[in-house]
């Protein structure tokens, strides 16, 4: 089924100093084969001086179903963090 996940995220660096925040979207075309699009949200640019630990967390994460199953109440998905070397 065709669904819509959306919600908060922030990305942190190993010094625990914001880089980017802000609110999400995906859209699930409800095929496995298919790739889940996406925004470009989750993206940002080393500027060459951010580099080690970054933490990645999403929060406020609810999935909704679309089209004809849509009258459905959005279901809560639990916060997640992820800690990940990057840059």
């Amino acid at each position: 089924m065709n669904c819509h996940v959306s919600g908060q995220f922030e990305i942190r660096d190993g010094q625990g100093n914001p880089v980017k925040s802000g609110g999400f979207g995906l859209v699930y075309n409800g095929l496995i084969d298919e790739p889940t699009v996406t925004t470009n949200a989750f993206r940002f640019n080393c500027d060459g001086r951010s580099h080690g630990q970054f933490t990645f967390k999403t929060f406020n994460t609810k999935a909704k179903l679309t089209g004809s199953y849509s009258h459905y109440k959005a279901a809560d998905i639990p916060d997640a963090t992820v800690t990940h070397p990057m840059c």
